[in-house]
């Protein structure tokens, strides 16, 4: 039932662990709260920060319910697919201009996340069947790739600066119900959405408050991307296409100087691993029985449709927030060296530098003597062979002035 969505790649590397449980944390979260963002450290439990900007990832959600087409009534087989226990029930396919679609009703399949291939030249595309599964090109052609841009968007034009930095984008074709219309047209209940993740960057106004710690996005803007030709890495003699790294992407502020660099090779085991994950069926009344339903999608269903009843409203409400909730979790393992820590490393470095140089300084004003391969004599700098003797036992290395 994944209709129209892409075989994930096997890449040779793997996600960071981190990025991995950051993603999960953020798809199970509870939908109706947020993930907060980065929190401030402080010791006295009374600080105050100006705010500051990051590099961050953001969610965006958009209808296109408009890009919808709605069959007649059928059965499930007749549409090509199977629905396990509710084969028997008559249903619609509603069917995405991109290829993507749901064949369900209100009472049987719900809702069906997926992503599509990208075209490309048929001349070249391996061979696949309807479902757009690909098992094709694994050289990381960048026109295979849909990301740093998104070139499958629906939604969000090649201007808008979110398409251009771009991670992942998938889709959601669902009812807007899961109990009978009665004799309300069944192909009015369809929806789709599209979400896009994409780089962006976030200013934060934080403080603590006796001891409390208060941390908010006062300011979230898109970026421009441009590829980094400075960073790009020429392969050696005999390296295969495969195993060459592409080249870093800039990432330059709409509103402001600020200027940051990713790879493209992390972005793509990134970009993987999201679609990977979101991909699924679910049927809010016969559950895993319909078959399709993987953890993502039955995590997605239970926030859109757990409600009761569930209004459009929610259901569109719940997309959001669980998206946001992932692009905030994977924000802060991006983003965990800011500049309050920066300071605290700064303020016991330097007494502690200081301190050394000046021992060395006293060391050689006093023209100490330094035993040349013992190493607990060499920490007793300036002190006299014959003391030496008394702490340590007898002392036979040679001395040389300092």
């Amino acid at each position: 039932m994944l209709a129209a969505s892409v075989a994930n790649r096997v890449l040779p590397e793997k996600l960071d662990t981190r990025e991995k449980q950051a993603i999960q944390s953020g798809i199970y979260h509870a939908v109706d709260e947020e993930v907060p963002p980065l929190q401030p450290i402080c010791s006295s439990g009374d600080c105050q920060w100006g705010n500051f900007s990051s590099l961050a990832i953001c969610a965006a959600v958009a209808d296109v319910s408009d890009r919808l087409t709605v069959s007649s009534q059928t059965r499930p087989r007749d549409a090509g697919v199977s629905l396990g226990v509710a084969n028997g029930e008559t249903v619609r396919s509603a069917r995405l201009t991109n290829g993507l679609f749901l064949v369900g009703s209100t009472t049987t399949c719900n809702l069906n996340v997926s992503w599509p291939r990208i075209p490309v030249d048929t001349s070249e595309d391996e061979t696949g069947d309807e479902t757009g599964d690909e098992t094709g090109d694994e050289t990381g052609d960048e026109s295979h790739e849909s990301f740093l841009p998104a070139r499958t968007s629906l939604a969000f034009s090649e201007q808008d600066g979110r398409v251009s930095n771009a991670i992942a984008n998938f889709f959601l074709v669902y009812t807007n119900q899961t109990a009978a219309v009665g004799s309300k047209p069944q192909q009015d209940v369809f929806r789709a959405a599209e979400v896009l993740l994409h780089f962006c960057v976030n200013t934060y106004q934080v403080s603590t408050s006796r001891g409390v710690s208060a941390s908010k996005v006062v300011h979230s803007s898109t970026l421009s991307a441009q590829q980094d030709l400075s960073n790009k890495v020429v392969p050696g003699r005999g390296a295969s296409s495969s195993s060459q790294q592409s080249p870093g992407v800039l990432l330059r502020s709409t509103t402001g100087s600020g200027v940051y660099s990713v790879k493209r090779d992390d972005v793509r085991l990134l970009n993987s691993y999201v679609l990977s994950l979101f991909s699924g069926t679910y049927s809010y009344q016969y559950g895993s029985r319909i078959g399709g339903e993987t953890a993502t999608s039955e995590a997605l269903g239970t926030a859109m449709f757990g409600g009761n009843p569930s209004s459009e409203d929610d259901i569109r409400d719940a997309v959001r927030n669980l998206t946001s909730n992932v692009a905030t979790s994977l924000t802060k393992t991006q983003v965990n060296f800011i500049w309050p820590t920066a300071i605290c490393i700064i303020l016991f470095l330097v007494p502690f530098l200081f301190f050394f140089f000046f021992l060395v300084l006293l060391s050689s004003a006093l023209s100490c003597k330094h035993y040349s391969s013992n190493n607990a004599a060499r920490a007793l700098l300036g002190q006299r062979p014959h003391r030496l003797a008394r702490c340590m036992g007898h002392v036979t290395e040679k001395t040389a002035p300092c």
